[in-house]
């Protein structure tokens, strides 16, 4: 009998290194997503700090007073831009995630086809063993009984 060929053994291994690929970007976005947060983090650190320091000085002139909102109002539409951008960056990790979830299903499939036609495989091949080995005692046994008779 012929050695066992999976027929679509090139497809399961492309989807074994799309699976690959696919891992890696993961990777790479949730790598971008925490520098995204830590980002964030650090300003609000900055606004927090900032706002303390307001409420910590009891006098101001007004030239200053200024010159702390208008650094505020610019550290706020920061702390804004780094919230849409974290978002985006949710966004692209939930993306990656489904496409590695996807190409994994479809890989995993591809194996539970492969394993079956394996079996199949090995299965027909003890089928035809057993068949050959029924054959050779079935012209054993007609031998001993020829011999016997000519006995």
């Amino acid at each position: 009998m012929k050695k066992f060929k999976f027929k679509l053994e090139k497809l399961e291994n492309s989807k074994q290194h799309f699976k690959r690929q696919k891992a890696l970007k993961l990777a790479e976005k949730i790598r971008l997503l925490e520098s995204e947060k830590l980002k964030l983090k650090k300003l609000q650190v900055v606004e927090t700090n900032l706002l303390v320091e307001m409420k910590s000085k009891k006098v101001f002139h007004a030239a200053e007073m200024l010159n702390y909102r208008g650094y505020l109002d610019q550290v706020g539409r920061s702390v804004k831009a780094q919230e849409k951008r974290l978002a985006n960056a949710v966004n692209e990790v939930d993306r990656a995630r489904a496409a590695l979830k996807k190409v994994s299903r479809e890989k995993k499939i591809l194996e539970k086809l492969h394993e079956k036609k394996h079996r199949e495989y090995v299965d027909a091949f003890n089928r035809e063993d057993q068949k050959f080995i029924d054959e050779l005692a079935t012209q054993r046994k007609a031998r001993v009984k020829w011999q016997l008779q000519t006995v």
